[in-house]
């Protein structure tokens, strides 16, 4: 099991795209500071706490490299080999999840660094300790949204590894994954709106659950989801675990 697990992280490192794509969506903070730069007081505390948008563009390279780590074991026929050397599938399944799980901390770690770097290089006067929301200073409101966007990863992880195991191409995956990811939050209040009769059971639905972080910033909005925080959490985890357990049965069903 350990030189699987090996094999496993020597190839998320060794692959290009698992770092040229985390190298994209720093540079997209640093632009993301650059065009904010006039912004007043109150913006500067909410770009940093929010790392620049470095969380969401790294929700769309998690999604991007899961998806891929799946997919191209079927498309390339190396999953006859992983499986005979694990002599199971669950095994394999379960390292896949390990080595994504170790990149995503390492991801959300580094656009924390980079949110830190960028705000000492181009906000030196905004001051990490000064108060923000619920009382928490803006460096705890980083690190907050940083813990919530990570768990909140894991139904991102669970859904796209769901679709991965039924596709044969990374491209639907990733596709419908970035596709949630945007635009999930409309999905779910057009759903709520529209059948308010049944709102008590729509409201749980996992689109909603995408509205995690957005609540968190502005609580008015369980207005919208008609959720409080710690419901969705415990929807989110729900969620995540099915899709993962889904997930499992079908990739030890699929043909190799």
């Amino acid at each position: 099991m350990k030189p699987l697990m090996y094999q496993e992280f020597l190839k998320l490192r060794f692959k290009k795209s698992t770092w040229i794509s985390l190298i994209i969506a720093v540079g997209m903070m640093v632009l993301t500071g650059l065009t904010t730069l006039n912004v007043g007081s109150s913006d500067s505390k909410y770009y940093f706490s929010s790392a620049y948008g470095g969380f969401q563009w790294f929700i769309i390279v998690l999604i991007a490299i899961n998806a891929s780590s799946i997919t191209s074991e079927f498309q390339f026929g190396t999953i006859k080999h992983l499986v005979i050397q694990a002599d199971s599938r669950w095994r394999v399944y379960y390292i896949k999840l390990l080595a994504i799980s170790c990149y995503n901390f390492i991801g959300h770690i580094i656009i924390f660094l980079a949110a830190v770097l960028i705000k000492l290089l181009l906000y030196p006067g905004l001051d990490l300790f000064s108060h923000y929301h619920y009382g928490s200073t803006v460096i705890v409101n980083l690190i907050l949204n940083g813990a919530l966007d990570f768990f909140l990863s894991y139904l991102f992880i669970g859904m796209v590894t769901l679709i991965a195991c039924i596709s044969s191409n990374s491209a639907v995956a990733v596709s419908v994954g970035i596709g949630v990811a945007f635009a999930g939050e409309g999905l779910s209040n057009m759903l709520l709106s529209s059948f308010p009769s049944i709102i008590p059971i729509m409201r749980w639905n996992p689109f909603n659950m995408l509205n995690f972080q957005q609540q968190f910033a502005y609580p008015e909005h369980i207005h919208d989801t008609h959720l409080l925080l710690s419901q969705m959490g415990i929807g989110i985890f729900v969620w995540s675990c099915l899709f993962l357990v889904l997930g499992q049965l079908l990739f030890q069903r699929r043909k190799i």
